[in-house]
């Protein structure tokens, strides 16, 4: 009988106590990129909340991050989220005193994510110019500038775009992603 592998409640602990200031950096970079007034560690707490209620489908400690940064990023993503709605608990606090927001938000750790994303945005379009085929080039520029939007980019809505199958559409999208791997070998 095979044993059925689940994480435990310390495993969470652990996983959150170990990488806490990393999910604070993600949680501010979310905050700042989408404009949200969220407290940082209250963002995190409910993280962990969702995290908790999703211990049985978690499998490993990838997925704790998996799922943790996910949650993250759509909490700040989404309008209608629990954390986006107004109440007192989450909006920092203004001070009128200097006209400036109080929070403890780490300047040089925004600054450092914002130069890591322009840093990937920038391979890609590096990237983008290696390309040779222009069927590839076509693909790629749909593919990214939807990511770019905002927009959905599943395999089923790039299938519709090229009027192919979801199958083309899927190894069409790995082709393109381990292309891109395969040329930034080694880069971080």
């Amino acid at each position: 009988m095979i044993a059925e592998i689940m994480i435990t409640k310390k495993d969470i602990d652990v996983y959150f106590k170990d990488n806490y200031s990393f999910l604070q950096k993600i949680a501010k970079y979310h905050i700042f990129l989408n404009k949200r007034l969220i407290n940082p560690d209250e963002l995190i707490a409910e993280a962990y909340l969702y995290i908790i209620n999703k211990q049985e489908i978690i499998e490993n400690v990838k997925d704790i991050n998996t799922y943790t940064c996910k949650y993250i990023m759509m909490e700040t993503k989404w309008m209608n989220s629990k954390n986006n709605k107004i109440s007192p608990r989450n909006v920092i606090e203004f001070n009128d005193n200097n006209n400036t927001i109080d929070d403890d938000t780490d300047t040089d750790e925004l600054v450092e994510l914002e130069l890591w994303y322009n840093t990937q945005r920038a391979k890609l379009e590096i990237y983008r110019t290696t390309i040779t085929k222009k069927e590839d080039l076509i693909f790629f520029d749909v593919y990214w500038n939807r990511v770019r939007q905002g927009l959905k980019v599943s395999v089923r809505q790039i299938a519709r775009h090229f009027n192919i199958t979801p199958t083309a559409s899927h190894i069409l999208i790995v082709k393109m992603k381990n292309d891109i791997n395969n040329y930034f070998i080694g880069d971080n």
